[in-house]
């Protein structure tokens, strides 16, 4: 009788292992399928545009009034800078695959009074920004799934870094280090 269930007990191992192999399998070529975010190869827009909650214009920014620099790489951005930034954002950026678990555990136990997003969804929802709901939600995580499949995590942080809205109409970090600050960001200090 123990022998027939130490049998039984590894047919379902086996077959979950299987099972588990055949999900992977498929959700690796669902990602490879997905499209790349055309945006994230474009430079940010050139002009921003203020939507009522119901998506009708109030008002646009032209670029003369919104401040736009060049993207730097990250070796022009002081590493002052990228360590505040991985600290303050997503301090398990280079440990995680563009989805951090952990953390959106924590918000769903909070309430959503935490933020779950990393860097990479951020970016996503960077370049194309839309409504949050809940469908756009799981396609900013599907997003980040495909693009850190692609891009390095040095690409990842530069990519934020350089759509980020700072304030003040600065959008990118050389433009905020310019506007704030009188310096290119390599020679900003941790201060």
């Amino acid at each position: 009788r123990c022998g027939k269930m130490k049998a039984r007990l590894r047919n379902l191992v086996v077959q979950g292992t299987i099972a588990l192999a055949l999900i992977a399998a498929a959700l690796e070529i669902a990602l490879r399928l997905t499209p790349f975010p055309a945006a994230l190869e474009n430079d940010p827009p050139t002009s921003t545009e203020f939507l009522d909650r119901n998506g009708k214009p109030l008002r646009s920014l032209l670029a003369e009034e919104r401040r736009f620099a060049r993207r730097c790489s990250l070796a022009e951005v002081s590493s002052n800078v990228i360590a505040a930034t991985l600290s303050a954002e997503d301090k398990r950026f280079r440990s995680h695959f563009g989805v951090d678990f952990l953390a959106t555990a924590r918000a769903v136990r909070s309430g959503g009074k935490s933020g779950a997003s990393t860097i990479t969804q951020q970016v996503v929802k960077l370049a194309q920004p839309e409504r949050r709901t809940l469908s756009r939600k799981l396609a900013e995580i599907w997003l980040a799934l495909r693009v850190e499949r692609s891009w390095s995590k040095d690409r990842v942080v530069a990519g934020y870094l350089n759509r980020l809205d700072y304030g003040n109409l600065q959008t990118g970090i050389a433009s905020a280090s310019r506007y704030y600050f009188g310096k290119p960001p390599s020679d900003l200090s941790a201060a």
